[in-house]
Protein backbone atom coordinates (compact mmCIF):
# COMPACT_ATOMS: atom_id res chain seq x y z
CA UNK A 1 0.00 0.00 0.00
CA UNK A 2 1.49 3.35 -0.97
CA UNK A 3 1.47 6.40 1.30
CA UNK A 4 -1.48 8.10 -0.42
CA UNK A 5 -3.66 5.00 -0.09
CA UNK A 6 -2.62 4.63 3.54
CA UNK A 7 -3.44 8.27 4.21
CA UNK A 8 -6.83 7.92 2.51
CA UNK A 9 -7.61 4.82 4.56
CA UNK A 10 -6.55 6.45 7.84
CA UNK A 11 -8.65 9.53 7.03
CA UNK A 12 -11.64 7.29 6.28
CA UNK A 13 -11.15 5.43 9.54
CA UNK A 14 -10.76 8.74 11.40
CA UNK A 15 -14.12 9.87 10.04
CA UNK A 16 -15.85 6.55 10.86
CA UNK A 17 -14.34 6.26 14.39
CA UNK A 18 -14.62 2.48 14.40
CA UNK A 19 -12.82 0.43 17.03
CA UNK A 20 -10.11 -2.07 16.25
CA UNK A 21 -8.76 -0.60 13.01
CA UNK A 22 -5.35 0.84 12.19
CA UNK A 23 -6.39 4.41 13.04
CA UNK A 24 -7.70 3.34 16.46
CA UNK A 25 -4.57 1.30 17.20
CA UNK A 26 -2.23 4.06 16.06
CA UNK A 27 -4.01 6.77 18.02
CA UNK A 28 -4.02 4.88 21.30
CA UNK A 29 -0.51 3.44 21.03
CA UNK A 30 1.11 6.64 19.75
CA UNK A 31 -0.51 8.71 22.51
CA UNK A 32 0.30 6.18 25.24
CA UNK A 33 3.96 5.64 24.35
CA UNK A 34 4.75 9.28 23.60
CA UNK A 35 3.23 10.46 26.87
CA UNK A 36 4.80 7.59 28.82
CA UNK A 37 8.26 8.74 27.64
CA UNK A 38 7.43 12.13 29.17
CA UNK A 39 6.58 10.59 32.54
CA UNK A 40 2.83 10.06 32.27
CA UNK A 41 1.51 7.22 34.41
CA UNK A 42 -1.69 6.75 32.43
CA UNK A 43 -2.05 3.11 31.39
CA UNK A 44 -2.72 1.78 27.89
CA UNK A 45 -6.28 0.86 28.95
CA UNK A 46 -6.90 4.35 30.34
CA UNK A 47 -5.54 5.87 27.12
CA UNK A 48 -7.91 3.73 25.09
CA UNK A 49 -10.87 4.74 27.28
CA UNK A 50 -10.02 8.41 26.76
CA UNK A 51 -9.86 7.88 23.01
CA UNK A 52 -13.03 5.83 22.69
CA UNK A 53 -15.47 7.72 24.88
CA UNK A 54 -13.58 10.43 26.78
CA UNK A 55 -13.94 8.63 30.10
CA UNK A 56 -11.26 7.74 32.59
CA UNK A 57 -11.18 5.11 35.33
CA UNK A 58 -8.69 5.88 38.11
CA UNK A 59 -6.70 2.95 39.41
CA UNK A 60 -6.81 2.36 43.15
CA UNK A 61 -4.93 5.09 45.08
CA UNK A 62 -3.03 6.14 41.95
CA UNK A 63 -2.91 9.92 41.53
CA UNK A 64 -3.30 11.25 38.00
CA UNK A 65 -1.97 14.61 36.87
CA UNK A 66 -4.51 16.71 35.01
CA UNK A 67 -1.81 17.62 32.46
CA UNK A 68 -1.39 13.91 31.65
CA UNK A 69 -5.07 13.64 30.76
CA UNK A 70 -5.05 16.86 28.75
CA UNK A 71 -1.90 15.87 26.86
CA UNK A 72 -3.35 12.48 25.90
CA UNK A 73 -6.45 14.19 24.46
CA UNK A 74 -4.24 16.76 22.73
CA UNK A 75 -2.18 13.94 21.26
CA UNK A 76 -5.31 12.54 19.62
CA UNK A 77 -6.02 15.97 18.10
CA UNK A 78 -2.42 16.38 16.96
CA UNK A 79 -2.42 13.01 15.20
CA UNK A 80 -5.56 14.02 13.30
CA UNK A 81 -3.94 17.32 12.31
CA UNK A 82 -0.84 15.47 11.15
CA UNK A 83 -2.97 13.18 8.97
CA UNK A 84 -4.80 16.12 7.43
CA UNK A 85 -1.55 17.96 6.66
CA UNK A 86 0.50 14.98 5.48
CA UNK A 87 1.07 16.42 1.99
CA UNK A 88 2.10 19.87 3.19
CA UNK A 89 5.80 20.70 3.48
CA UNK A 90 7.15 20.79 7.02
CA UNK A 91 7.68 24.38 8.11
CA UNK A 92 8.45 26.42 11.18
CA UNK A 93 4.80 27.48 11.35
CA UNK A 94 3.60 23.88 11.16
CA UNK A 95 5.95 22.81 13.97
CA UNK A 96 4.76 25.66 16.19
CA UNK A 97 1.12 24.84 15.41
CA UNK A 98 1.72 21.21 16.36
CA UNK A 99 3.35 22.27 19.61
CA UNK A 100 0.41 24.54 20.34
CA UNK A 101 -2.06 21.70 19.78
CA UNK A 102 -0.07 19.38 22.04
CA UNK A 103 0.34 21.86 24.91
CA UNK A 104 -3.05 23.63 24.76
CA UNK A 105 -4.71 23.68 28.18
CA UNK A 106 -1.69 22.35 30.08
CA UNK A 107 0.37 24.00 32.81
CA UNK A 108 3.15 24.53 30.22
CA UNK A 109 0.87 26.85 28.29
CA UNK A 110 0.87 29.20 31.28
CA UNK A 111 4.67 29.44 31.47
CA UNK A 112 5.90 32.48 29.53
CA UNK A 113 9.21 30.79 28.70
CA UNK A 114 7.57 27.53 27.54
CA UNK A 115 4.18 28.49 26.15
CA UNK A 116 2.16 26.57 23.64
CA UNK A 117 3.10 27.26 20.04
CA UNK A 118 6.39 29.01 20.65
CA UNK A 119 10.04 28.15 21.09
CA UNK A 120 11.56 28.05 24.57
CA UNK A 121 13.25 31.26 25.65
CA UNK A 122 15.54 29.62 28.23
CA UNK A 123 17.93 26.74 27.88
CA UNK A 124 17.31 23.51 29.73
CA UNK A 125 20.31 22.04 31.52
CA UNK A 126 20.64 18.30 31.21
CA UNK A 127 22.11 16.34 34.09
Amino acid sequence: MDIQNLKAELLRQMKDREKGNLYHWTQTNFAYHSNRMEGSRITPDQTEMLFEDQTFLVEQNEPVRLDDLVEVRNHFRLFDEMLRSLNEPLSREMILKMHEILKRGTADEEKPWLGAGQFKTVSIKLA
